[in-house]
């Protein structure tokens, strides 16, 4: 009884940690092919730790994609056609 009362305890401490917050999302998606950014940067922006991947993507060989993210999650995406200069 007290042996099954601990196993209890234990999943529920490991249940309640912010540490497996991401891993059913790692598993679900641990099959899917990672994609290299072209180019990732930081940017200087007073307070915040921002920082930028572009990408071109598969489906679309003539667009551009754009990702932000900062400390307190994702900024923003964006996606254009490329253009001849």
């Amino acid at each position: 009884m007290k042996k099954s009362i601990a196993v209890i305890m234990a999943a529920i401490a490991l249940a309640a940690t912010p540490v497996q917050a991401g891993l059913f999302d790692s598993m679900a998606t641990s099959g899917w092919p990672n994609k290299v950014p072209e180019q990732k940067y930081t940017l200087d922006v007073y307070g915040f730790d921002v920082r930028v991947y572009e990408w071109t993507p598969k489906e679309d060989k003539n667009a551009r994609c754009t990702a932000m993210f900062s400390q307190s999650g994702p900024v923003g995406i964006q996606c254009w056609k490329k253009t001849d200069k």
